[in-house]
């Protein structure tokens, strides 16, 4: 007698998936709002503060007519991924004749392996689109003869920076200097404050190193806490440095999508000495779209993920099948200012 496993169940499998949420190490795919939309294809609008003042008028008199916000639009197809997996009756057991409650348990734990291993693999996907939109383009190399066509964020060229001096040799002051000049930037352009800076703990060494081991420094941005920390222990941390929340990135993936790709070869979301600096905080400037699922056993309109199983009578076997549709979307990208190589000067 085989016994059924409730865990394969097509409504109790996606009521898994959606329950489950992305590692804390994936933080955009955390932090970023979702939006659900109903089409494959979407366009968006990028908007563009005005710098320009109001006008003076006289009462009863007829208001100026004034230009709307600058206003550009994106548009792309949303990404798209479907996987599956098999289980084969003669190498795990639990397909056939389970046989008892300790060993359908045994099952269900083995199914749900699996399952979250599909799920982290998608939302793997969904993190490594999110930084590559924030570092200004999002595009997939060949795959089995599917391209996907570049999407270009229109960050402002001005908004792409380079250090005064490499960060590799420069002064505690130097640096200031850079990240005054950059902030103004965004200022400029976007009309409001930088919030926060992401980066590696191994580009961020090269700050604490300037302020630890510079003369000129003599450590007068370091608290006792902090270079303490930093010498005993190796921790960093630059709590409120240049008014700005500093957030290490350590986030990894096996490199698919590397021009030299090798199984097992891990590349950084965030590569080491890039520095992206935001206001993710103002004005809805950067989500996630979820759009619907394109397979017919879905009766539900299932938006994002949707999950479902199936038998296969010869060669006997058991599919789980995950797809979604989703796509990372900057709505302002004057509020995105990236230093692409904090030791290459420009």
């Amino acid at each position: 007698m085989t016994y059924p496993i409730p865990l394969l169940e097509p409504v109790v499998l996606n009521e898994i998936v959606a329950d489950i949420r992305p590692p804390e190490n994936l933080v955009l795919s955390n932090a970023l709002p979702r939006i659900p939309i109903t089409t494959s294809y979407y366009r968006w609008d990028i908007l563009r503060n005005s710098r320009t003042i109001a006008s003076v008028n006289v009462p009863n008199a007829e208001a100026t007519l004034v230009d709307r916000m600058g206003r550009a639009q994106g548009a792309a197809s949303l990404v798209y991924t479907r996987e599956k997996k098999t289980f084969e009756p003669t190498t795990t057991m639990w397909l056939r004749e389970v046989g008892t409650i300790s060993n359908i348990q045994n099952a269900e734990q083995a199914v749900m392996r699996e399952i979250q291993d599909l799920n982290l693999r998608v939302d793997n996907l969904v993190e490594w689109c999110c930084w590559q939109a924030l570092q200004g383009s999002l595009s997939f190399p060949n795959s089995e003869s599917v391209v996907v066509d570049p999407i270009n964020y229109q960050i402002p060229a001005s908004n792409f920076v380079h250090p005064s001096t490499s960060w590799a040799t420069a002064t505690p002051s130097q640096i200031v200097s850079d990240i005054e000049a950059w902030m103004r930037i965004v200022q400029r352009n976007a009309r409001i404050p930088l919030t926060d800076a992401w980066l590696t703990s191994k580009t961020l060494q090269r700050i604490f190193n300037a302020f630890a081991v510079n003369a000129e420094a003599g450590g007068y941005l370091l608290t006792d806490t902090m270079r303490t920390a930093y010498f005993n222990s190796g921790m960093q941390t630059l709590p409120g440095f240049m008014g700005l929340t500093w957030h290490v990135v350590e986030g990894q993936y096996d490199a698919n999508y590397d021009n030299a790709a090798i199984e097992g070869d891990f590349s950084l979301f965030l590569p080491d000495d890039k520095v992206i600096f935001t206001n993710l905080s103002v004005g809805d400037p950067m989500k996630i779209v979820e759009g619907p699922t394109a397979d017919f056993d879905n009766s539900q309109g299932a938006i994002g993920k949707f999950m479902k199983t199936w038998t296969q009578e010869d060669p006997s076997a058991r599919y789980a099948l995950l797809e979604s549709r989703f796509l990372p979307v900057i709505t302002r990208p004057d509020q995105i200012l990236i230093v692409p190589d904090v030791t290459a000067t420009s």
